[in-house]
């Protein structure tokens, strides 16, 4: 291996860590239920996922927050599960594995976000469509979402900003 590839890879890991922990102090305040340990394994896996599918990992970590406060077995009232609460039927389209497995749940959410921002082109409609479902038109999953939407990217903005005050 050359050397400069030795130093892209560690640049890569170097943004993962810091990432990471960006996001597990982000849960620390959120969700002081979960041990130390659970909060690094959700921020790992929130940032690896996201990038793996090209999504700012604090955008995933956002929606996760909004959705259920990082709780890994958050139950919806529409039969939603897991962080970022994925229905089944979403999770059978664009997961594999355990449907209640919280991994595997975010994996599938993550999946089906990048699904939408293709879909959509723009990330806010993408947002409303997430939480609104992807059919009709951009005008209903705007009007029925758009608050959605706002708000997980408000708090995407904190998660960046917090990045900033380190």
């Amino acid at each position: 291996m050359r050397v400069a590839e030795l130093e892209q890879q560690t640049h890569e890991i170097n943004e993962v860590f810091n990432q990471a922990q960006l996001i597990k102090r982000h849960i620390e305040k959120r969700n002081a239920s979960l041990s130390s340990e659970m909060q690094r394994d959700v921020a790992y896996a929130i940032t690896l996922n996201a990038r793996e599918h090209r999504i700012d990992p604090n955008l995933v970590a956002a929606i996760a927050d909004v959705e259920s406060g990082f709780d890994l077995y958050a139950r919806g009232s529409m039969g939603e599960r897991g962080p970022v609460q994925v229905r089944e039927r979403t999770f059978h389209e664009h997961g594999e594995g355990d449907f209640d497995d919280w991994r595997d749940n975010l994996r599938a959410g993550v999946r089906y976000l990048r699904y939408l921002i293709d879909r959509f082109g723009k990330e806010e409609m993408a947002l409303a469509a997430y939480n609104a479902g992807p059919s009709g038109s951009r005008e209903r999953i705007w009007r029925i979402s758009g608050r959605y939407a706002r708000r997980v990217s408000r708090r995407r903005d904190v998660l960046g900003g917090e990045a900033k005050d380190r």
